[in-house]
């Protein structure tokens, strides 16, 4: 799996992960991801597809390369220009403390300014350009230096659309002869099809909300849920009423204390917190500073350095992508514009 950062590289391990795949989930050192590597690829005990993933998190180099032997390769991608907007997005927004535990009693104003982003407008040219160059490029931009080194047998392409959560499913139901993979369960496919905001509910979850000194709820969010081992926990969302809950958002008890929970005497007061902390949280996010490619496109219009630096690293990083899936090259609206906005501004000079 080929991916760079917020391109759908959590989604699609997850994925691969449901339908019975081994692959290397994690963020791992370099030395680390090899012998994560290595140790399964030689498992002879294992029939299960085995996926290596090559991510910003790995320090790619000639010598790790050239011991894969790469079969098939997966190969996700998004507009260029919205790509590196959600970049940008990620790498400038700042948290002033993550709260992990939360008292019934605490006033929800500990959550004010807990998390905050850079506007565009409060930088320059000058800094935009050094962002590109040593920021985005090492996180985003490489798959064609790592495509042209792996050369595999059989590629695979899937556009940012294609792994959205109401189509994600069906496009690895198209996928599952070509990489030997399970098909999904319907418990599965109905908590990724519910899946909304999860990377700004990551900024308040998970929660361990302690109620009293004998019992305390978890909350989290189903797909941060999926992956550790929370067996001793039973889920009771649907206990409490609530309007407007996240699809995606679930409530959780020590299986040995939900007898607490049903006999406790102030269940109503749990309830009325739960949703003024949902409340709280929809606000926060809907509220977060979230720049758009149109806003991107004024701001490049002012700074020609910082255009001149996107299209030389995109040139280069495309090449593989304009010669081998022109037509998803054609269907990225963001980028084609970026293109025009290059000649228009040649023209004036």
């Amino acid at each position: 799996v080929i991916a760079g950062h917020s391109i759908g590289f959590s989604a699609t391990l997850a994925m691969l992960y449901m339908c019975g795949a081994i692959n290397d989930w994690g963020y791992v050192s370099a030395k680390n991801h090899y012998e994560k590597d290595f140790n399964m690829l030689i498992d002879q005990n294992c029939t299960q597809m085995k996926f290596i993933s090559i991510t910003e998190a790995l320090n790619i180099n000639d010598k790790y390369l050239s011991l894969i032997k790469a079969q098939k390769a997966l190969i996700l991608t998004r507009d260029p220009i919205s790509h590196l907007l959600s970049w940008f997005k990620h790498t400038h927004t700042v948290f002033k403390s993550k709260i992990s535990t939360l008292n019934i009693e605490d006033d929800l104003f500990i959550y004010d300014d807990i998390v905050k982003r850079t506007r565009l407008d409060e930088k320059d040219g000058k800094y935009f350009t050094n962002f590109i160059y040593k920021d985005a490029t090492p996180a985003l931009f490489f798959r064609n230096d790592v495509m042209l080194k792996l050369s595999p047998l059989e590629c695979f392409c899937l556009k940012f659309e294609d792994i959205a959560p109401k189509n994600i499913v069906n496009t690895f139901s198209k996928l599952k002869d070509k990489l030997k993979l399970q098909p999904i369960d319907k418990k599965n496919k109905e908590m990724i099809e519910s899946y909304k905001y999860a990377t700004e509910y990551g900024y308040f979850l998970p929660v361990n909300l302690i109620v009293c000194e004998s019992y305390s709820l978890y909350i989290a969010t189903k797909e941060s849920f999926y992956f550790p081992a929370h067996s001793t926990k039973v889920e009771v969302t649907e206990l409490f009423e609530f309007t407007n809950k996240p699809t995606n958002l679930m409530i959780f008890v020590e299986q040995d204390h939900i007898h607490l929970l049903h006999n406790d005497k102030n269940f109503s007061k749990v309830n009325i917190y739960l949703q003024k902390f949902i409340d709280m949280m929809e606000q926060k996010v809907k509220s977060l500073y979230t720049p758009n490619e149109q806003e991107l496109f004024d701001f490049l219009r002012q700074y020609k350095e910082a255009v001149v630096a996107i299209k030389d690293v995109l040139d280069k990083e495309l090449f593989f992508m304009k010669k081998m899936f022109p037509n998803i090259v054609a269907s990225w609206k963001y980028y084609q514009e970026f293109e025009k906005m290059c000649k228009e501004l040649d023209s004036n000079i």
